[in-house]
């Protein structure tokens, strides 16, 4: 504090709040900016639509796997039907040819149902990040006002307005 009648001190503590003003709403608008874009990069995959594997034309990730992955599958079933006509010459009976038909109809329900699999999933587990990042808030808050409130304190804490002006908390 100064005394009123010295004029270089009144005006040293002037500047020194306006300073002071000016630093702490720099610091604000800087918490509220990085509020903003941390909400969005930490929200951001729980708006995003997942790719639909049942709607518009459903063949094109379809094809798109199938195309990839095609040669391997064909290569694994013709090594089991060589392996199951090995067993069956080996053994002299047709029990590997049940075991055979069995596994070839296997290939054919896994690969017709893969889809569909793929797609519940997805919805599946995009409810459950939904749920989880909700669940987490304490009740009545919402992920903005506590995502606010996580980086007020980190500026409060780090680089709050006396930080900015070289003082000492």
């Amino acid at each position: 504090m100064c005394h009123k009648l010295d004029v270089g001190c009144q005006v040293k503590e002037g500047i020194g709040s306006v300073v002071q003003n000016q630093f702490e709403s720099l610091a604000r608008e800087i918490g509220e900016s990085a509020a903003e874009g941390l909400h969005a990069v930490s929200t951001f995959w729980i708006t995003i639509d997942a790719p639909s594997t049942t709607t518009g034309d459903p063949l094109v990730p379809i094809r798109f796997l199938q195309s990839g992955t095609w040669f391997i599958v064909l290569a694994l079933a013709v090594v089991s039907v060589i392996l199951g006509g090995i067993r069956m010459a080996w053994e002299s009976h047709g029990e590997p040819v049940r075991d055979l038909l069995r596994s070839l109809l296997t290939l054919a329900l896994v690969t017709g149902m893969g889809s569909m699999t793929i797609q519940l999933l997805t919805s599946a587990s995009d409810a459950f990040a939904l749920w989880l990042v909700n669940a987490s808030l304490p009740a009545g808050a919402t992920f903005e006002s506590q995502l606010g409130k996580l980086v007020a304190n980190t500026v409060a804490r780090g680089i709050g307005a006396s930080g900015l002006a070289g003082e000492c908390p």
